[in-house]
């Protein structure tokens, strides 16, 4: 009733709409006999359910707060993955179950939830790749709870920093990783939220739902233009890495404009329920949807000006 006119405005209207929508939703086979509930937990703001379906692992993750726009959280993340299934970047595949979906080690049949592929590896917080390890671009806005907790942040470790920079020129997974961050806004790539497995030397991002949130390409804008005011100076690799992260960004840019997210969006809102619930169908989900499409205009509205800078850049 909130956001009709706006799903009518945004739905079916393009393909890229159509064909990511498709990523949203899951397609599992499964049987009473195929599904092995295996533990569940909860951490932090979540509930985490361990799942075997036909022998490969999966995990289902709701959310403990019932409030429909932190249950949203949910779409955003799957969104933000459906964006990176479509590039095949290096992520975890995710697929909303909606709240009225009975499903083996879903508790709550009145709210949605998430099924998340299995990540190959371990957690970089319990064993870190390297030393100097870190793709976390880091913002801090007064007001945040993050400022109340840790204070302001240096201009030099905001966003697209010299030690996020290093990161990613020691592998092409963390390129990928870094230009997706940026492109939807992602704030969150904290050390639990990045799997590496040393077997196949391959990383795999998690945990999208603080998508489409910062403004941090134009935090990425004033990293370079501190690069090109020489306040610090990149090696070759780094500066190869970063001209990949600038051609990953363009092609993002080419393929999802806000219209498509705002499609995407809208259609997750479909398939999760919220249209159709009416404990879900409330005016703070428009409000929060409003806040995220505000946010991702903005940060869109900066990557050809950082895509730019960056081609400006000599080894």
């Amino acid at each position: 009733k909130y956001y009709q006119s706006m799903l009518d405005e945004f739905l079916y209207d393009f393909e890229k709409v159509q064909a990511l929508s498709k990523k949203l939703q899951h397609s599992l086979e499964e049987g009473p006999d195929s599904i092995q509930v295996e533990k569940s937990y909860g951490i932090g703001d979540c509930q985490i359910t361990y799942l075997k379906i036909n022998n490969e692992s999966y995990v289902l993750k709701e959310m403990n707060d019932e409030s429909p726009s932190e249950q949203f959280l949910l779409c955003i993340d799957a969104c933000a993955h459906a964006l990176a299934e479509e590039m095949d970047f290096p992520c975890n595949r995710v697929k909303l179950l909606p709240a009225s979906t009975i499903f083996p080690g879903k508790t709550n049949f009145t709210f949605p939830a998430t099924l998340h592929s299995f990540a190959v590896g371990e957690s970089t917080q319990d064993n870190l790749p390297w030393s100097d390890f870190d793709l976390h671009q880091r913002i801090r806005q007064p007001g945040s709870l993050q400022y109340e907790k840790y204070g302001s942040l240096s201009p030099e470790n905001s966003g697209l920093s010299h030690i996020v920079i290093q990161t990613m020129s020691r592998h092409q997974d963390l390129q990928k990783l870094a230009a997706l961050d940026t492109f939807v806004g992602n704030a969150d790539r904290s050390l639990p939220n990045i799997y590496y497995d040393n077997l196949s030397n391959c990383f795999c991002g998690l945990d999208l739902a603080a998508a489409f949130n910062q403004n941090l390409s134009e935090v990425a804008l004033e990293q370079v233009e501190r690069i090109r005011s020489c306040h610090f100076s990149l090696s070759a690799e780094e500066i190869t890495a970063l001209s990949n992260y600038g051609e990953i960004l363009k092609n993002l840019h080419s393929c999802f404009g806000p219209d498509i997210i705002d499609g995407v969006l809208a259609k997750a809102l479909i398939i999760a329920g919220f249209t159709t619930e009416e404990h879900l169908n409330q005016q703070e989900v428009y409000e929060r949807y409003r806040h995220h499409q505000t946010i991702f205009e903005k940060n869109y509205g900066n990557i050809e000006a950082l895509t730019q800078k960056i081609s400006t850049l000599n080894p």
